[in-house]
């Protein structure tokens, strides 16, 4: 199931028939939505599920009514790498920092994508992560794909 199917499941919690196939790799978009168009969010995802490495690239819901916590502890149990896009709204949205949290937590390798660093979680500016440019937006997709491949594809 790729990212455009993935958006509109209506689903209180991921189905059991949905479960991750021995090998995948699945990347988790981090984000609040008011990013959503400033990171070109959607676009970036689509670009990553051209390369053949990568099986899914997961982002919930603009809106959704479905249980943001049951999703987000299956999704990040079973995700590959974590890609936290930061901005002034992210730094202060509970939901993007339990995500980034519980990544880190059970050890899922993340990456800070981020317009200037002051927006990057301090916890997380060691990591090696992108600086976002829409101009054009390749090199934002060539660097993020770079650093996927340095942290899950061994």
């Amino acid at each position: 199931m790729k990212f455009s199917k993935l958006i509109q499941k209506k689903q209180k919690k991921p189905s059991k028939k949905f479960k991750k196939p021995k090998g995948a790799i699945w990347i988790f978009f981090s984000y609040t939505t008011k990013d959503l168009k400033e990171f070109h969010i959607k676009g970036l995802a689509k670009a990553l599920e051209k390369y053949d490495e990568y099986d899914q690239v997961l982002i919930l819901k603009e809106k959704t009514t479905d249980s943001i916590i049951e999703n987000m502890d299956f999704y990040i149990k079973n995700v590959n790498a974590l890609v936290l896009f930061c901005s002034k709204s992210s730094k202060i949205s509970e939901a993007v920092q339990n995500e980034w949290e519980s990544a880190e937590a059970i050890g899922i390798p993340i990456i800070p994508v981020f317009k200037t660093t002051n927006h990057v979680p301090a916890l997380l500016r060691a990591k090696n992560g992108v600086n976002f440019t829409k101009n054009p937006l390749q090199n934002t997709i060539n660097k993020l794909h770079e650093n996927l491949q340095r942290k899950i594809i061994k």
